[in-house]
């Protein structure tokens, strides 16, 4: 790679270019097996054209499809949890990433450049970049702690075949096709299919989820200069995923151990430990779930000449929902809790839920490359297009029907529970249905500007319009319209102190996040929610380019979060104008992360990850108790680290062994000041971590958590054919430990993957 001054206007293209616009080298000459490398040495998001990790002024990690697949990484959840910044508190058996947090906050999820929501496969995975920090300026709609984004893997040049199959613990199995067909007509077309079906069972009573996603990319190249990449995904998910934690309700009579007097009203709050540790399922096996996304992608790539570049990229998505469960008779989202006076889940009542989103997102990036006496120039200018639309349905059943049902069902017993179920015919009751319509068309202007060996500085310049057309067709006076524009910026240099080894760098960003709640008062659609955020640090490659590092300080304000205006009333009030909300709420997160990754010798990779962060409530006009009290979820300390070594001569040569561990700090998951539990470590205390929160509601309290993981493969070629065997050891040492929900998580499991390829 050259160094900073060398830079020059690219010349005519070829396989091994670096600077195609979004796009690493089009094909890489390589064998389908798993390469032994953590290590990467281009980001392909933080600066939207390719970048080399040691010149990108954004922090970025990226983990390659190699690093996922020896520690089997097959949820957002897992993966975050290797990531400085992410932690293990997520709800890795909810196949959907919900309760995942980076620098403290909710991450925006991407595939390919463009926003996503739903679950993400890694059947066709090339790598998974965290982009850190709000970066509106280079996405758009971003949330402040970063960007997930998944790139899924072009066809090869070379032609091959590779199956393979997983099963382990929990009955466990998984089936993987995975076809690149090599050079077709003429040698200017490629195409790649993959395929893979995933069942599995889980520790709670009745879960299941079946996965099937398939793939096909055909790449299509009619000159040197032109690449146009069509791809085609279909992923269906169908689950019990079973309870979240299951929350205890206490009696009036209740002894509050923070008061010492009886609460004098019901309180919530604390895990039912025992019944979790028992896998009991409250929601039976009713609970269903399926998600479908079939998303179509299409790319083109075209070099105008030998300084310019352009990329087109569309895509489509779909994504209908459906599900059936019980929440109870007052609400469509909470599950019925635990009382601990009767033993029973009360007032259960069956749920229905229906979605159908669709996206149309397009984007169009001119690359110019170019030379003014000794700086050298990126200038990128980009146009993009976003039209998501959804329409949501929520049905109960009527009165008399839920009547009907046996009293059994509607009140759960947790020691001889009825799970005879219902009949989903009779959830005919309409009790919800919205349809929130987004487009946003934004304009980007960015440059990156080489000065000789001295500097690499970056700046960016993006103007969003956004349209939000929020219809509730149940609860009209909830609906509501927004036609605004939004500003987002982006700056960043890189000062090279020692060469690549050692490289001084900073940033600020900013980001906005639309809000679809509407003001009862004043009849308007929130103001977007706005962030801004700064990281200074340093990084570097050592050991002749072996190693990357780096270690920075960052701090991240999200501010303009509504809150409820404490003088409104919903009878006295409604379209008085008298606002329900205002926007004066801040949050902070602020913290030090360090990250290393390293191809040390032939065989031998290690990652190492740390960080300490400080997230919590910095403004809180109407709700001043608030102010410091740390954000839920978000732990102060989390580490992660991995070794692997391959066998490199004797009897046991490529015999491959990999070990890892992850650690999360405990941390807050609920407020309360009835009382305080850390979950799995026994009964309700006074000993108040934040002494925040409702009076009739019990603090949750998740204790910190060391996992371990273990791995061995071992590959060997009999004539043209090539096999791997490998095993897989999750929780390797039985360690319990809990998400954000208080859901307990998988025990020891153990898994075997056989491949074959030719």
């Amino acid at each position: 790679m050259m160094p900073l001054g060398a830079q020059t206007a690219p010349p005519a293209p070829a396989e091994s270019e670096p600077e195609q616009v979004y796009i690493l080298e089009e094909f890489r000459v390589e064998s389908t097996g798993v390469k032994d490398h953590v290590k990467t040495d281009e980001t392909l998001g933080a600066m939207r054209i390719n970048t080399r990790m040691v010149d990108s002024p954004i922090s970025v990690t990226v983990l390659p499809t190699e690093f996922v697949e020896n520690f089997m990484l097959e949820e957002v959840d897992d993966q975050l949890s290797y990531v400085a910044g992410g932690n293990i508190a997520g709800e890795r058996q909810s196949g959907t990433g919900g309760y995942v947090s980076f620098r403290g906050f909710q991450p925006q999820f991407y595939r390919n450049g463009f926003q996503r929501i739903g679950i993400a496969e890694t059947v066709n995975l090339e790598r998974v970049e965290f982009i850190k920090g709000p970066l509106a300026a280079t996405f758009g709609l971003t949330e402040p702690g970063g960007v997930v984004n998944y790139v899924t893997q072009r066809p090869f040049r070379k032609r091959s075949v590779k199956v393979a199959t997983r099963m382990g613990s929990y009955d466990y199995q998984r089936y993987e096709a995975h076809i690149n067909t090599g050079p077709l007509d003429n040698k200017r077309v490629f195409a790649r299919f993959d395929a893979t079906y995933t069942d599995t069972g889980g520790f709670q009573d009745f879960f299941y989820s079946e996965t099937l996603a398939t793939s096909g990319a055909v790449t299509f190249q009619p000159g040197r200069n032109t690449t146009i990449t069509v791809e085609l995904e279909r992923m269906r998910r169908v689950m019990n995923r079973g309870s979240a934690g299951i929350t205890t309700s206490y009696p009036s009579t209740w002894i509050s151990p923070v008061t010492g007097v009886a609460a004098g009203a019901s309180v919530t709050g604390g895990i039912a430990q025992d019944l979790t540790r028992q896998g009991f399922n409250p929601l039976g096996p009713d609970f269903e779930q399926i998600r479908d996304i079939t998303t179509l992608d299409v790319r083109v790539e075209q070099r105008l000449n030998s300084f310019m570049s352009l990329r087109v990229n569309l895509q489509w998505w779909q994504r209908p929902y459906e599900s059936w469960t019980w929440t109870t008779t007052s609400s469509t989202s909470s599950a019925p809790s635990y009382s601990t006076a009767t033993g029973n889940f009360n007032n259960r009542d069956p749920f229905h839920d229906k979605a159908d989103a669709v996206t149309y997102q397009g984007q169009v990036d001119l690359l110019t490359a170019f030379k003014l006496g000794p700086t050298a120039h990126k200038l990128l200018f980009t146009c993009d297009f976003s039209d998501y639309f959804s329409e949501d349905w929520g049905w109960k059943m009527t009165t008399e029907d839920r009547n009907n049902l046996p009293a059994g069902v509607r009140t759960l017993n947790a020691a001889n529970p009825d799970f005879s179920g219902y009949d989903r015919s009779l959830l005919t009751r309409e009790v919800e249905h919205f349809q929130p319509d987004r487009k946003m068309t934004g304009f980007l202007l960015s440059e990156r500007m080489a000065l000789g060996h001295l500097a690499l500085l970056f700046a960016s310049c993006r103007y969003d319009r956004l349209e939000v057309d929020y219809v509730d067709y149940l609860n009209p006076q909830s609906s509501g319209k927004k036609d605004e524009g939004a500003w987002s910026w982006s700056l960043g240099a890189n000062v090279p102190i020692l060469g690549d080894r050692l490289v001084v760098f900073g940033n600020h960003s900013t980001s906005f996040t639309p809000s679809t709640t509407r003001d009862r008062g004043t009849g308007k659609l929130q103001d977007n929610v706005n962030a801004s955020g700064y990281e200074a640090g340093v990084k570097g490659e050592l050991v002749e380019g072996k190693a990357f590092w780096t270690a920075s300080v960052y701090r991240i304000d999200r501010d303009n979060i509504p809150q409820l205006n404490a003088l409104y009333s919903d009878e006295d009030d409604y379209e008085s104008g008298r606002p329900q909300y205002l926007g004066s709420g801040q949050e902070r997160s602020e913290g030090f992360e360090v990250e290393v990754f390293a191809d040390m010798a032939p065989g031998v990779s290690v990652m190492a990850a740390g960080s300490y962060m400080n997230a919590r409530t910095i403004k809180s006009p109407n709700d001043t108790a608030k102010e410091g009290i740390v954000l839920l979820r978000a732990p102060h300390r989390t580490g992660s680290a991995s070794i692997t070594y391959q066998i490199q001569s004797g009897w046991l040569r490529r015999l491959k062994l990999g070990f890892s561990a992850r650690y999360t700090d405990r941390y807050v998951a609920r407020y309360g000041t009835a009382g305080s539990q850390i979950t799995g470590r026994g009964e309700i205390t006074n000993k108040l971590q934040l002494n925040y929160g409702p009076a009739n509601r019990i603090e949750e309290v998740r204790p910190s958590a060391t996992i371990y993981d273990l791995s061995v493969s071992y590959p060997f070629t009999i004539r043209k054919y090539r096999h791997r065997v490998g095993l897989n050891i999750k929780n390797l040492f039985d360690k319990e430990w809990w998400s954000a929900s208080g859901r307990k998580n998988d025990e020891r499991a153990f898994f075997a993957r056989y491949e074959l390829g030719f």
